[in-house]
């Protein structure tokens, strides 16, 4: 090995250690991306009664990701048209939430039914804040499985959170038979999922 590839490679390694032996001072810092959207944490959706074409009461849970001034929930169904129908959607209770309203409506680019929770004086959400919003006056028209997504937005309409899917949930149709229809070992009302 020549004495020129011996120095060469000793500068190389002292400047690797040099390098790796600084620590960010207030005049170096490590530039942050630009308000990226976190990934909101065990979101779920609750039926808590799942009949299908009767009004719908759902549980919403998530967990924010990211600090932030939090002006509005958007939750949006996956289907398009009137298989969801949410506006007459009432709140019945939130938690980890300032106090707010809810809205529902269909979105007017895609047409899939949308909840908007609105909070009257946005304030300061931490991360990994629990999050609970109950919802009623929902009327499902299908059974397949289903699921939404959820997204935090700021006072300027920003997303803070999401958008992020939650799991699937199942509706069933109650199907009434009259007396006597059927053989007398099956009672007048059958759920089918």
């Amino acid at each position: 090995m020549t004495s020129e590839k011996i120095i060469g490679t000793s500068l190389v390694l002292g400047l690797i250690i040099f390098a790796s032996s600084i620590t960010p001072g207030p005049d170096f810092s490590v530039v942050k991306p630009a308000m990226a959207a976190g990934t909101l944490t065990r979101v779920n959706i609750v039926p808590l009664t799942n009949l299908a074409f009767y009004d719908t009461t759902l549980e919403f849970f998530f967990r924010t990701a990211t600090t932030g001034t939090i002006k509005t929930i958007e939750i949006v169904f996956p289907v398009v048209g009137a298989a969801i129908d949410v506006r007459n959607a009432t709140l019945i209770e939130r938690s980890g939430l300032e106090p707010g309203t809810i809205s529902g409506s269909f979105d007017p680019t895609t047409g899939q039914p949308k909840l908007t929770y609105t909070i009257t004086t946005p304030s300061s959400v931490t991360s990994n804040q629990n999050v609970r919003l109950e919802v009623a006056k929902i009327v499902f028209r299908v059974v397949d499985p289903l699921s939404a997504t959820i997204t935090t937005k700021g006072t300027t309409g920003n997303i803070i959170d999401g958008p992020t899917q939650s799991p699937k949930f199942n509706m069933k149709f109650l199907i009434l038979t009259p007396p006597n229809a059927v053989s007398q070992n099956l009672t007048n009302q059958s759920i089918i999922n």
